[in-house]
């Protein structure tokens, strides 16, 4: 299947979605919401592929969404319709059984940064920076951003950011714990690829479990998340991938998981 706003790869276990509006600057329109939803479909349905990867091309990941689109919102139901739709996309990427990563070149604003929220581990390049200007054009990130953010990083540091739009460099993205890994530039498709393949190896049955227990049971009181957990852990002890990994452990030997 050809998709007109990304590029969609595959190599190996590893499904890249690319996103490729390099005269729009990645930035995110109808079409590109409906071809990122169908590939993820592709990459969930494909019981070889184990992790997902987002990226841009070596400039930037993404500008966010489509200014013309949003100059369209003449009513307030038309922009909660705009809003919800990145919701859905957002949280269907958060809520994915595979792991996600982001690889960050240049810059991810807007919807691209909500985007690289909703993936699990981010590599930032050296030079990558992530932000929601949104209050520049007085207007506020509401594919997620004002709900994620403070989630992530805390209260505080999350209405600075909102509020003053401005970017987070790698570095700093780093010590907030928003970028898992940081890189020289041009790099970060490559380094979130041997992440990737790192993952791949792992009981993909035991990161869907750990997935959910983390994006849900951070929701729930602490007593209800460890009877969360202690039920998850119950049910993935009955799969074979858990007694692989047990008997390869014993035996000495690397496990051989299977697919979900």
């Amino acid at each position: 299947m050809s998709y007109e706003t990304i590029n969609y790869d595959k190599e190996g276990r590893i499904a890249i979605i690319a996103l490729n509006r390099p005269k729009k600057l990645n930035a995110m329109n109808a079409q590109a919401r409906e071809d990122i939803t169908a590939a993820l479909d592709d990459a969930v349905a494909d019981k070889n592929i184990r992790v997902i990867i987002f990226t841009g091309n070596e400039k930037l990941f993404c500008a966010g969404a489509d200014i013309n689109e949003v100059k369209q919102m003449t009513t307030a139901a038309l922009a909660i319709n705009f809003s919800q739709t990145f919701q859905r996309l957002f949280q269907k990427v958060e809520n994915l059984k595979k792991p996600v990563i982001a690889a960050i070149e240049g810059f991810a604003l807007g919807g691209g940064c909500e985007l690289s929220l909703a993936c699990d581990l981010r590599v930032f390049a050296e030079s990558a920076s992530i932000g929601v200007p949104e209050v520049d054009i007085g207007a506020l990130p509401a594919g997620t951003g004002t709900q994620k953010f403070p989630r992530l990083i805390g209260m505080g540091r999350a209405k600075e950011i909102l509020f003053l739009g401005r970017r987070i460099k790698a570095d700093e993205a780093y010590n907030l714990g928003l970028a898992n890994k940081v890189v020289p530039n041009g790099e970060a498709l490559n380094e979130a690829k041997k992440m990737a393949e790192k993952l791949a190896e792992k009981s993909p049955t035991a990161i869907t479990a750990m997935k959910k227990l983390v994006n849900v049971g951070t929701n729930m009181d602490l007593n209800s998340a460890l009877i969360f957990e202690s039920e998850t852990f119950g049910a993935l002890s009955t799969h074979k991938n858990f007694q692989e990994g047990v008997s390869a452990f014993l035996e000495k030997r690397e496990a051989e998981f299977e697919d979900e």
